[in-house]
């Protein structure tokens, strides 16, 4: 049997080699073509990036277009030598490189174009220095320069689209991070010159580095790429508000040299907050340049202006409106402005500015001139020292240097500055020459004052020492003929608003100062020795006040101070405790002061006072408390008083006054001087009185002593001169117009005229609306008693009756007839009762009743018959009824008497009347014997017309 043999297709294939090659070679196509190889692929890529770069490679998906030669890989993650956790060296979502083969038996292949979708670049360097970035594991290739290497490359087009890249120095720390970055090349020219054109935008990445605040910025460029160098056409930086347009060109690869011009417009607001620096100035500026770079060496020339420009040092300067402009030169070290100019209040700064980049280290050498200190002093905010307020004028020139660091940080100034008057000075200032050497160090924020002086029409000082707000040290020297030029700066010491009610509106006056201002900006103190003349403050005025003084925001003080004023003379010593300048409610001070025989009108004229009080008071007084309760005590003497109309020769005792009240204790009165004391009595009154403000209250324990009525002068006339001795014992205690009063009295001797007509004594109480007085006699002849009552409120209504037995007439009957001497003698017996309102004195009315009444006038003696009654007042005499018997006298007399206007007299006169009395009634008559009359006298005091029959 025959056996079965093999198709003869297999046969021929099987003996046919090159049959079996190229099906091999289809199956390796078929293979990779539909896919199935590429996990093997990507596997030798991985592998093959991961040789490369020493690290982890991951690819999601890999895919090759065989036909058109490309590879695309999909989720190409590259990580570097990063920490764990952070970002990878590289990562994109798709990168696509198309192949183009130059020479197929050749084997040479190029890269045509490549292409990232989502780019992502982390590149991180160490505090040590160190990167993320591998050391990359490539084969060798001869030396080439980068441009030699990029064209060798024969590359036709490479774009990136919206890639991410963050650069973040650690070490620095210094950071770069944005996304939205496009990046597109085309290769271009001819055989012999090929180049690339490209372009590159990134739109959105943060620059920041130390602590400085993230500048957001955007960046695109144009630009030519050759064989023999690199062109920037155009390249455009924003940065926040500012913007640079750069062009720059390098020629060579192997050699580069490169040359740029360019132009930027800054906004000096974007370093202030990047730089987070409030010294740093703001303002536009505009710069300008052309620079190389060759070698490592760099070098740049150009000009700026700036415009609007704002200086700020807070919290105690701000000046606006500067302007500045000047050219450059910048190497690798740093840059020179050696003709800088700014002009600002008024005047300019010229001279030159270096800038050292090695720390970023400033200079300034500079002159001043032509600057007005009216601009200037307004730039400077202040509150314990606000020059502003001084209102001064001046033309400013300087000789300065000025060191600063980065955005004007550890700013520092030295200067020898001179001010001159201006031939125009601003409105509202006064002008001011002076000379000065100071140093500014902005860190520990201090003015060094090595020496300073300055002088304006009406003052003149010198300073020395360190201002600042953590510890001033100022030894200053002032005299001012103005001190109401102060006014101002004084009331921004103290914080209070020009026109408002704290502030000072009334001072004046000139004063000397040499003394220190030391401590902090809050607690600023004023401390040294005062002179000051014709000073006024506030109401009170000085001709002279002298001491060593002390003021600060919490207290006031003067030691072995010296004040006159008109008659005042005195020593005075004193601490007030203020809150933030001002001597507040609750603020507690205490005060001593000596006077000698200072006039009280005169203190009264000082503290702005008006009350009913005279004399010359001496006396040491010590004072405390606070504003709201103040306490003055001390001993006084009071001389030749006048207090509410009383007047006396002296007061002593102890005052105490609290704002209860004022009381006086050991109190000694003398009414009289030391002449008038004299065989008449000591006229003293001792004891201790007490007025309470709240209530009104007066209380007194009052004694007094062998008080001369004759020293009354307002008690005394020409007819009636009052003499004897009063002593009483007196304690009251209620309101002033209405006390409850109990005390008792006597009147030693009472003399009225030539009379004498006794000595007496008397109770007197007072329940607070009415007094009542209770008199007795205490007489070796005659007899006196009865009483009155006294309103104690308006019109202070009086009612009184005294009875009296064998009284002395002489004295009353002068009162009662307003006769200037009376020649004769009488006494009586009878009561007296006095009725009217002590506020109207011409009110009062005496009403006589004598039941028996005998006296001897011209030489007649005569005795009542009957009642005898007449009413006394004012203006008149009325006699209701009087018959007088004696030798030839049988007489009834009835009418009355006018003692004001026309001075009418009425009198009506019927019986038997001696003649011998007809010439005391009708002065320059003469006459003499009996005669029996039935008559009217009628007429003036002086014109009398007689009518009746005579017998």
């Amino acid at each position: 049997m025959k056996r079965e043999g093999r198709h003869p297709i297999w046969n021929w294939v099987i003996h046919t080699p090159w049959v079996l090659a190229t099906i091999a070679v289809l199956s390796v196509i078929v293979f990779f073509g539909s896919g199935a190889g590429n996990p093997l692929i990507r596997r030798v890529v991985v592998r093959r990036l991961g040789t490369i770069t020493g690290g982890n490679v991951e690819v999601r998906t890999l895919s090759i277009q065989w036909l058109p030669l490309g590879i695309t890989l999909k989720g190409l993650v590259i990580h570097g030598r990063e920490p764990l956790g952070t970002e990878a060296l590289f990562a994109a979502e798709e990168v696509h490189a198309g192949l183009r083969i130059d020479s197929f038996w050749g084997r040479k292949v190029s890269l045509n174009d490549l292409f990232l979708r989502q780019p992502q670049v982390h590149l991180r360097v160490e505090r040590d220095g160190s990167t993320n970035v591998p050391l990359l594991n490539l084969s060798r290739v001869p030396n080439k320069s980068l441009g030699a290497s990029l064209f060798a490359m024969h590359v036709q087009r490479v774009r990136i689209e919206d890639g991410w890249v963050m650069y973040n120095d650690v070490g620095q720390p210094l950071a770069v991070e944005g996304g939205d970055l496009q990046f597109a090349l085309e290769a271009g020219g001819s055989a012999g010159h090929p180049l690339y054109l490209g372009t590159f935008a990134w739109k959105a990445f943060q620059f920041t580095a130390n602590r400085f605040f993230p500048i957001p910025a955007n960046l695109s460029a144009k630009f030519t790429l050759s064989s023999d160098g690199f062109t920037l056409e155009q390249g455009i930086l924003n940065a926040s508000r500012s913007r640079l347009d750069a062009h720059a060109e390098m020629k060579d690869f192997a050699d580069p040299k490169w040359t740029f011009r360019y132009r930027g417009w800054v906004n000096l607001l974007d370093l202030r907050e990047a730089l987070r620096s409030p010294e740093t100035p703001t303002g536009r500026t505009d710069v300008r340049g052309e620079a190389t770079l060759a070698g490592g060496e760099f070098h740049s020339t150009g000009n700026y202006s700036g415009t609007d420009i704002t200086l700020t040092y807070l919290p105690y300067f701000h000046a606006a409106g500067v302007s500045s402009r000047g050219s450059f030169h910048i190497d690798n070290k740093g840059l020179v402005v050696p003709d800088f100019l700014a002009e600002a209040f008024g005047g300019t700064v010229k001279g030159k500015v270096t800038l050292r980049f090695a720390g970023l280290q400033f200079r300034g050498d500079t002159h001043i001139d032509g600057m007005r200190l009216a601009k200037v002093f307004p730039s400077i905010e202040e509150r314990s020292f606000p020059v502003d307020e001084l209102h001064w004028d001046s033309v400013l020139s300087a000789d300065s240097v000025e060191t600063w660091t980065g955005g004007f940080e550890h700013f520092d100034i030295s200067a020898k500055i001179q001010w001159t008057s201006p031939d125009d000075i601003a409105a509202g200032h006064i002008p001011v020459d002076g000379e000065w050497q100071i140093r500014y160090r902005y860190d520990p924020q201090t003015v060094t004052v090595t020496y300073g002086e300055f002088e304006t029409p009406s003052s003149r000082g010198t300073v020395s020492g360190v201002y600042s707000p953590r510890n001033t040290a100022l030894d200053v020297k002032f005299e001012t003929g103005a001190l109401e030029s102060y006014r101002d700066f004084i009331n921004q010491i103290q914080g209070a608003a020009p026109n408002s009610p704290d502030a000072v509106k009334d001072i004046a006056g000139s004063a000397t100062w040499d003394g220190k201002i030391a401590g902090p900006s809050e607690n600023t103190t004023f401390s040294g020795h005062v002179h000051g003349e014709r000073a006024r403050y506030e109401g009170a005025a000085f001709d002279l006040i002298d001491g060593d003084l002390v003021y600060s925001p919490h207290e006031f003080t003067i030691a072995r101070g010296h004040i006159r004023h008109g008659a005042i003379d005195t020593q005075i010593d004193g601490t007030v405790a203020l809150t933030d300048w001002s001597f507040l409610p609750d603020n507690t001070w205490s005060a001593d002061a000596s006077f000698d025989a200072t006039p009280v009108e005169t203190l009264q004229q000082l503290f702005g006072t008006a009350y009913p009080v005279r004399g010359k008071l001496s006396g040491q007084f010590h004072g405390h408390g606070t504003r709201r309760e103040p306490s003055v005590t001390g001993l006084f003497d009071l001389a030749d008083g006048d207090v509410y109309h009383v007047l006396f020769n002296r007061l002593r005792g102890q005052l105490t006054v609290t704002p209860d009240g004022v009381r006086i204790a050991d109190a000694e009165l003398r009414l009289f001087p030391l002449g008038k004391e004299i065989g008449r009595g000591a006229g003293i009154v001792t004891g201790t009185a007490e007025y309470r403000f709240r209530d009104q209250n007066l209380s007194a324990d009052l004694v007094g002593a062998s008080i001369p009525l004759a020293n009354f002068e307002k008690l005394q006339t020409a007819r009636f001169p009052v003499d004897g001795q009063v002593s009483f014992r007196v304690k009251a205690n209620g309101p002033v117009t209405a006390p409850e009063a109990d005390g008792t009295f006597r009147v030693v001797d009472l003399r009225v005229g030539q009379a004498v007509i006794g000595s007496f004594e008397g109770e007197l109480n007072s329940d607070g609306r009415t007094a009542r007085l209770k008199l007795g006699s205490a007489m070796s002849t005659g007899e006196l008693s009865g009483g009155a009552t006294l309103g104690l409120a308006d019109p202070f209504s009086l009612d009184g009756k005294v009875n009296i037995r064998n009284i002395d007439l002489d004295p009353f009957l002068m009162s009662a007839l307003h006769l200037d001497k009376f020649s004769g003698h009488g006494s009586a017996d009878g009561e007296i009762a006095v009725k009217g309102s002590l506020k109207h004195p011409e009110s009062l009315v005496v009403d006589t009743n004598f039941s028996h009444l005998a006296f001897n006038y011209a030489n007649v003696q005569l005795e009542n018959a009957g009642p005898i009654r007449f009413r006394s007042s004012h203006d008149s005499l009325e006699i209701q009824s009087a018959t007088f018997r004696g030798t030839d006298t049988n007489i009834q007399v009835e009418g009355n008497v006018q003692f004001s206007g026309k001075r009418a007299v009425s009198l009506r006169l019927n019986g038997a009347l001696d003649l011998r009395l007809v010439s005391t009634l009708a002065p320059g008559v003469s006459s003499g014997g009996s005669a029996q009359i039935n008559a009217d006298s009628r007429g003036r005091s002086t014109i009398h017309a007689l009518r009746g029959a005579f017998t």
